[in-house]
Formats: C-alpha cells, structure tokens, sequence
C-alpha cells in the first residue's frame, strides 16, 4: 500500500472514529440534560404541592388560633363562635385536598406525612362538627376545648414533621 493510500485511509478511519465519538458524547450529554431537566420539574412540581399544604396548614392554624381565642371570652359569642368553629372545618377540607395532591407527588414518605395531618385535620373537624351549637353542654364544658386542643397540638408537630421531611425531599 502506498503512503498516500494509507494516508487516506487513516483519515478515513479517522474521521468516521471522531465524528462517532463526537456523535456519542452529544446523546449522552443530551440524555442527562433531559433526565436533568425532569428531575428539575419533578422537583418544581413537589415545591408547589409542598408549599400549598403549609399554606392550608397554616390558615388552619390561624382560624384555630381565632376560635380558641373567642372561645376564652367571658361574653361568650355562640355564632360567632360557630362561625369560626366552620371556618376551621372548612380549612381542615382544604389541607385534605392540598394533602391529597402530595400524597401523589410524593416520595411516600412525604406522603404519608401528609396523610397524617390530613387524618389528624379531619378529627379535628369532626370533633368541631360534633360539638356545635345545638348542643350547649358541648360548648359549655372544657373537655370539649381540651380535646379540640388536643388536636390541635397533634396537627402542628404533624406540620413540623412534614415540613422536615419535605425539605430533606427536595434537596435530593
């Protein structure tokens, strides 16, 4: 074979090693930019669902914080009371539904954290709904109040919990 044979034919070689190279790196580096890209969405998506169930829990915690402070009056309100008692069970449905959208997000971990406060803001709801108005010895006597409270101590380290975990989740 003469050199300028060989010469062509090493160049053709490698050129064709070089561009399949070249070829080779541009997928692999497309396909971790794109498994990339998921895991940013995924992340995007959880941060939102994440974020609007502390939201439910904290206007949760506020309408609680409302209620009990009325409840403590000497002049003792009953509507108003029973006002407030619905605004914390219309919270209590809004965290389930905020809860119900991270138990698909996930991971499961996260998720069952927020099955728990969602359980534990439905409690807190039926106690409420079993205690209205048209039952004054409910609202008269402090069991009622210290199992509502109860609750209401439960469903913050439930949010203390979650909010633990949901951060561990979204650094990864």
């Amino acid at each position: 074979m003469d050199a300028g044979v060989a010469a062509i034919l090493g160049a053709t070689v490698g050129g064709i090693l070089g561009a399949t190279g070249t070829l080779g790196t541009a997928f692999l580096s497309g396909h971790l930019q794109g498994r990339n890209h998921h895991a940013q969405l995924q992340r995007d998506g959880r941060r939102t669902t994440y974020s609007e169930l502390l939201r439910s829990a904290a206007a949760l915690e506020r309408a609680i914080d409302k209620l009990y402070s009325n409840a403590g009056l000497e002049e003792r309100n009953r509507d108003e009371i029973s006002e407030q008692a619905q605004l914390v069970i219309e919270h209590s449905h809004a965290l389930r539904a905020a809860a119900s959208t991270v138990m698909i997000e996930g991971p499961s971990g996260v998720g069952e954290l927020a099955k728990t406060m969602a359980e534990g803001a439905e409690e807190l709801a039926d106690h409420l709904e079993d205690g209205q108005p048209s039952r004054e010895t409910s609202w008269e006597t402090g069991s009622f109040w210290d199992i509502s409270m109860g609750h209401f101590v439960h469903l913050k380290r439930q949010t203390e919990q979650f909010t633990t975990e949901a951060q561990k989740a979204l650094e990864h």
